[in-house]
């Protein structure tokens, strides 16, 4: 009688475990593994890198060459600023700046001003005294955003115009064509 037991003892237990599988408790299937999708970081722009405004890129070539013509200089920028320094005068700030500042001429004689240059709020009190104080008066604006001055009498100045910008760009120049052409070459403040 033992071998009946063994086989009702061998069906029990088959189907206990029958019934624990169809009961749901069997593993679930593993997932194939999947590869996490790759995002590309975009690569930044760099941001442009301008060149330090200097007497050659501030006008174009055809200009620099009409104001080196017939035995005119620019005078180097270090020397001009030094003797503004020295004459405590605010074209000097142009060139502390890192901006330009050009002065042509022949011998001891200039012909013309011109120059590029960020002035800071202190700065422009200094260049609104001084454009008062030598008969500077703000004329109609130039075809871009400023007050543009321009000095009135016929005192001989050779920085006629001044276009001081609302970031703080301030550009000096003989002609209202000098202003804008500096304005469309110089690398002004946005």
């Amino acid at each position: 009688m033992s071998f009946p037991r063994v086989i009702i003892a061998g069906a029990i237990a088959l189907s206990v475990g029958l019934g624990a599988t169809a009961c749901g408790t069997e593993t679930p299937p593993v997932a194939a593994p999947t590869e996490a999708p790759i995002v590309e970081t975009p690569t930044p722009t760099p941001e442009p890198t301008l060149e330090p405004a200097t007497c050659e890129n501030i006008v174009t070539a055809e200009s620099y060459t009409e104001l080196t013509a017939d035995g005119l200089s620019i005078t180097p920028q270090d020397e001009f600023v030094a003797k503004m320094q020295n004459e405590g005068q605010v074209l000097a700030v142009f060139g502390e700046n890192g901006g330009a500042i050009c002065q042509v001429g022949g011998g001891f004689q200039a012909t013309e001003i011109y120059g590029f240059a960020h002035f800071d709020d202190d700065q422009l009190g200094e260049l609104n005294t001084y454009l008062a104080q030598n008969g500077f008066a703000e004329v109609e604006p130039a075809d871009i955003d400023g007050l543009l001055y321009e000095v009135v009498s016929d005192s001989g100045n050779v920085d006629r115009f001044y276009l001081l910008a609302p970031s703080g760009d301030v550009i000096v120049g003989g002609t209202r064509d000098r202003i804008n052409e500096i304005a469309g070459l110089a690398p002004l403040t946005p």
